[in-house]
């Protein structure tokens, strides 16, 4: 699915208007839990893939976009790669084990509506993106799944995870991917993260 870029700064602008917005929220993530990705970003060089949550007419979106295009000289439309959200899939079976992958994915599935207002009165808020190291596409035929990781002793007891399933002939699944914010290096935030933080401007 194309977007224009107008379209793309429209739905990730939806998605911050919502962000302290807990029934709102709890209604897009309602929606499912995985995106099929049928993009390779195997030929990446440089840099990592950002994944922006976006929502048009209410549907629950994931925009994908090369880092190296995330900023407002480049036609972000022409460079990004949009996909709905969507539930009731079977995983294949494995980076992090296909058991530790179904767990998370699982988790998610029980607990989101708790996990919800948790992580949005945490001192950073719902996320608003993820950072994917490129090398978690390895094929050109993937699906990214919200999980949550247990982390009990920390401010939230969960933390959003997105597993790439790789569906080679073998699956695979990695993760390397991190939420937004916070950010690795703050005040690099807005030149690194232009959907977020430089779509007013």
């Amino acid at each position: 699915m194309t977007w224009t870029t107008q379209q793309v700064k429209d739905g990730v602008a939806a998605w911050t208007a919502i962000l302290t917005n807990v029934p709102q929220l709890e209604l897009a993530f309602a929606q499912g839990y995985f995106f099929e990705c049928d993009h390779s970003f195997t030929g990446l060089t440089s840099g990592s893939v950002h994944a922006y949550p976006a929502l048009k007419d209410g549907t629950f979106y994931l925009v994908l976009i090369p880092s190296i295009y995330d900023n407002s000289t480049s036609d972000i439309g022409a460079n990004s790669y949009v996909y709905p959200i969507k539930t009731n899939s079977g995983t294949g079976t494995n980076r992090i084990t296909a058991k530790e992958a179904n767990a998370r994915i699982k988790r998610f599935k029980d607990n989101y509506k708790t996990w919800i207002p948790e992580q949005v009165n945490s001192t950073y808020g719902m996320f608003q993106a993820f950072d994917i190291a490129r090398q978690d596409f390895e094929c050109a035929d993937t699906k990214l799944y919200f999980g949550l990781i247990s982390t009990p002793t920390a401010e939230v007891s969960k933390t959003i995870d997105l597993i790439v399933e790789n569906l080679e002939s073998t699956v695979v699944y990695d993760d390397f991917t991190r939420p937004v914010p916070p950010y690795l290096n703050p005040s690099a935030a807005s030149a690194s993260f232009y959907l977020i933080n430089g779509i007013n401007s």
